[in-house]
């Protein structure tokens, strides 16, 4: 019983997978920008 919470959690977070990878994608990015230039990102 303990294994179809995190099958089921698996399953859910395959799809949500893509709006992740996006949005660790953008952090990369933003992260970037606030180490090269501060200013400009501001």
């Amino acid at each position: 019983m303990t294994r179809i919470p995190a099958k089921t959690e698996w399953r859910v977070s395959m799809p949500a997978g893509v709006d992740s990878l996006n949005l660790a994608a953008a952090s990369a990015v933003a992260c970037f920008a606030l180490q090269t230039e501060p200013e400009a990102a501001l």
